[in-house]
């Protein structure tokens, strides 16, 4: 159940809304203003992991379903262009320059397990 949940989410989800939006531009062209040809140009974002590089038996289903969203806008990206630009977005970890030190604004947080939240006064 939870395989088959993970894969509708991260790959069914994202394959049949790209179909219909790409069925949509296609058949909803309008006259461009710039020239005689009518199209209409859509973008197209699928949000990755930036661990399908590697393989974890842990998140097994997670992990294929990403990969083979990988391949999906790749495969969308070539069917797709050029009205319709498909990407993808890989996000890791993202490290806080000012945090590398263990220090904001001279404000040691050796012993913190993160820094205080700001308190908003009303």
């Amino acid at each position: 159940q939870d395989f088959n949940d993970i894969m509708n989410i991260n790959l069914q989800a994202p394959f049949f809304l790209t179909k219909y939006f790409a069925y949509y531009i296609n058949n909803n062209a309008v006259e461009s203003k710039q020239s005689t040809n009518s199209h209409l140009y859509g973008h197209v974002i699928n949000i990755l992991d930036g661990y399908i590089t590697k393989n974890h038996s842990r998140y097994f289903p997670y992990l294929l379903s990403k990969k083979m969203l990988f391949e999906l806008t790749r495969m969308c990206a070539v069917e797709l262009a050029p009205n319709i630009l498909v990407n993808a977005i890989a996000a890791g970890v993202i490290k806080n320059a000012p945090l590398l030190n263990n220090k904001i604004n001279n404000i040691n947080y050796d012993n913190q397990r993160c820094p205080p939240r700001p308190r908003i006064y009303r």
